[in-house]
């Protein structure tokens, strides 16, 4: 029966610890054996857990396995990590915890004044998403057969046809012009008068939605409840185009 050999085998670059192997009996030696490069035969430690085994001058070392993702220190930003040892001073294998938390040497630590100014900042995120959506909404108001410059004219022109008394020998031309078939010059300034009423009470309503809408979501913020934040942005997004 042929003894045979057990060698183990390490990374030609990294050193690392690969698996062990046989070696192949030297043809031109009896009981000798051919020992490839980074084969050596004395066997490695175990690794424990989060180690991985080197081949070094001085033998076989467990060293700190952290490869994969881990965490920028100055942003919390994940990256991956590809050597073995242990990690540069601007990585940790700790996720940040929040993003009012800053890196402490070993460890995230809450930052009271980056927590104020990370509120800050997502209130006036959700307060800018608000007036963008209300602008849009106000926008859509004018959205009619009427010309802005036209339908001004015409309110101005029921605004004053009312005020003299509706005189039926002074018409403004507006007024011939706009109204409907069979209706009066008195009723035709009364209807554009009162869809420009109505227009001002959706534009209030609007705006009233909205200025609550930025008082409850500061309130939300300064809580910490982002979750709460979130559904009273989305539920006012919701309802400004409806009314």
């Amino acid at each position: 029966m042929v003894n045979l050999l057990v060698i183990h085998h390490a990374h030609p670059l990294t050193g690392e610890y690969l698996g062990p192997g046989q070696a192949d009996p030297d043809p031109m030696a009896e009981g000798a054996w051919l020992i490839p490069a980074h084969a050596y035969i004395d066997a490695p430690p175990p690794a424990g857990r989060g180690e991985a085994i080197v081949r070094t001058e001085q033998g076989w070392q467990a060293v700190p396995d952290l490869r994969g993702t881990v965490y920028e220190t100055a942003t919390g930003a994940p990256v991956q990590h590809h050597e073995l040892g242990p990690l540069p001073e601007h990585l940790t294998h700790r996720p940040r915890t929040s993003p009012d938390h800053r890196w402490a040497g070993s460890r995230w630590q809450l930052d009271r004044a980056l927590q104020e100014e990370n509120r800050r900042q997502l209130t006036r995120q959700l307060w800018e998403h608000l007036d963008t959506a209300l602008a849009e909404a106000l926008s859509a108001l004018d959205d009619d057969s009427l010309a802005l410059q036209t339908r001004q004219l015409a309110i101005l022109a029921a605004s004053s046809y009312r005020a003299a008394g509706y005189p039926e020998d002074d018409i403004p031309a507006p007024l011939s012009t706009l109204g409907a078939p069979g209706e009066t010059a008195q009723a035709t300034a009364e209807r554009i008068l009162q869809e420009d009423e109505a227009r001002h009470d959706r534009q209030a309503h609007l705006h009233a939605l909205v200025v609550n809408a930025k008082e409850a979501l500061r309130d939300a913020v300064a809580e910490g409840n982002t979750v709460k934040a979130e559904q009273i942005l989305s539920t006012t997004l919701k309802q400004l185009p409806s009314l």
